[in-house]
């Protein structure tokens, strides 16, 4: 900038924060993701998987072999994702199973349970309903005036 040039640096692992490339360089280097049952939904470093079954115990089932793959290949990489950071949600119209929380586990660290993520900025909810996120945004706005 202004006919100046910046000092080198070396860097081991990974890019400086905030640089222009690192989103599109991160996503070339996890493009060979390992197939996984639940489907994969990814937005810069942060990953979701979402599956359909007919019980908790197949989704549970399902989702700690995923995750197993997923941590795996993390690591092969030399990607750290950190457990105690990843957290289970279930959505469902079932009100008997209103209550239930979902037990998924990795290397025997039980998965955080929130009821309502908030995934891309919009909170969700067991039903969907998206009243929780109504909620956070009309108390926001409330906020502003």
């Amino acid at each position: 900038m202004n006919n100046e040039c910046s000092k080198w640096k070396k860097l081991n692992n990974g890019l400086p924060q905030g640089s222009v490339l690192a989103p599109l360089l991160f996503n070339i280097y996890i493009s060979d993701m390992p197939e996984t049952k639940s489907k994969k939904f990814g937005y810069a470093d942060d990953l979701a998987l979402a599956i359909e079954v007919d019980s908790y115990e197949e989704g549970e089932t399902i989702l700690e072999e995923d995750v197993k793959i997923l941590f795996d290949y993390y690591s092969s990489w030399r990607l750290n994702p950190n457990p105690s950071k990843t957290e289970v949600s279930i959505f469902h119209l079932n009100n008997k199973l209103a209550n239930k929380i979902p037990k998924v586990r990795f290397n025997d660290v039980l998965f955080q349970y929130n009821p309502n993520p908030k995934y891309l900025g919009v909170y969700l909810d067991r039903s969907l309903t998206f009243s929780h996120h109504l909620q956070k945004t009309s108390a926001k706005i409330r906020t502003r005036r």
